[in-house]
């Protein structure tokens, strides 16, 4: 949800004993990125498509007219309708490769500061064998973002996973580092470590937050859809004032079969949300 991302971490125990800084780097181009799965091997005819745009490429997006209101968009099962969200959930379609004919989809969305990120879930179980892409519809023409070939088979199993292992909290960085000079400034972050969860195809993890107390609603949608880096998961957009917040994790795999979820519980530093 992001171009090149590099992050510089003076990262915080549990009990709260600084830890030495470390720089890591994680380069993702969105256009290679933009959805997901994408895989050489046939995916599941039940495979949900997560689409994420940034928010300055999806600005190219804006059609020349007012915005549509919102219960007349398609799909369903929408978390915010916040622009440029109910625009762009117009501009993405899932399609057959060689026939284009479109397949109906419900969708959600999510926005952030940084990222509009939608999952697609066709209606219907896909063609076995079949070609698909996902199209995105702009003022200047339409755009290819990724293409996938479905295999036989459903997927009904969810992955296999151990769960958290730990998790500490990350300061704002609000200036630049000495020992990282060339790295960017961020916000607060919760740094996870987990355990690697396994299954036939990709995974990657759901999350939910919740503060003060407050229950995890896992009937809800996740909050955030996370690749892990180096076995550590990197959550943003904290609470404000909240101090501790229960974060439950779940993997979850191409059809969006769901793990149990693993829960941590992180007391927040005075000062630092």
């Amino acid at each position: 949800m992001r171009g090149q991302q590099v992050l510089c971490f003076l990262a915080l125990s549990l009990g709260g004993q600084p830890l030495a800084p470390a720089c890591s780097v994680n380069f993702i181009p969105w256009q290679s990125q933009a959805v997901w799965p994408l895989s050489e091997e046939p995916m599941p005819l039940n495979t949900q498509l997560h689409v994420r745009i940034p928010i300055a490429a999806s600005q190219a997006l804006r059609r020349p007219k007012p915005p549509v209101a919102a219960p007349m968009l398609r799909g369903g099962l929408t978390q915010t309708f916040d622009e440029p969200v109910s625009v762009l959930a117009q501009s993405l379609t899932l399609q057959e490769l060689t026939t284009t004919a479109r397949v109906p989809t419900r969708w959600y969305a999510t926005a952030g500061s940084q990222e509009a990120y939608f999952v697609l879930v066709p209606q219907a179980p896909l063609r076995p064998q079949t070609e698909y892409v996902v199209m995105m519809d702009s003022p200047s023409g339409r755009e290819r973002l990724g293409t996938f070939r479905t295999g036989l088979a459903e997927d009904r199993t969810p992955p296999a996973w151990r769960g958290l292992k730990r998790a500490r909290y990350v300061p704002a960085q609000d200036q630049w580092s000495d020992s990282c000079p060339s790295l960017p400034v961020h916000g607060p972050l919760i740094e996870l470590a987990i355990h690697e969860a396994t299954d036939e195809g990709q995974v990657r993890y759901a999350v939910w937050v919740a503060e003060n107390g407050e229950a995890l609603r896992y009937q809800d949608r996740p909050q955030a859809y996370l690749d892990p880096k180096d076995g550590l998961l990197r959550i943003g957009s904290l609470p404000r004032g909240a101090d501790h917040v229960r974060i439950g994790v779940r993997a979850t795999d191409v059809a969006g079969n769901l793990s149990p979820p693993g829960e941590l519980e992180l007391k927040l530093p005075p000062g630092g949300r």
